[in-house]
């Protein structure tokens, strides 16, 4: 499995950290978050972006 160097930085993570466990650790953190009524960002653009159309785009799979 890899993960994606965008994707990496986007969490922090380092070429040489083993995707899995990093992951573990990020879900662990953030199911913490959760317990403690702290602010979760989920799966989206943060909250400081305003203007979302730099990052959004039409190349994806499709099926037909």
């Amino acid at each position: 499995m890899r993960v994606r160097v965008p994707v990496q930085a986007a969490y922090g993570m380092k070429a040489k950290d083993d995707p899995l466990a990093f992951l573990l650790v990020l879900n662990g953190e953030l199911a913490d978050r959760e317990a403690s009524m702290r602010p979760v960002v989920g799966p989206r653009l943060p909250p400081a972006v305003k203007d979302s159309a730099g990052f959004i785009t039409d190349d994806c799979i499709r099926v037909d």
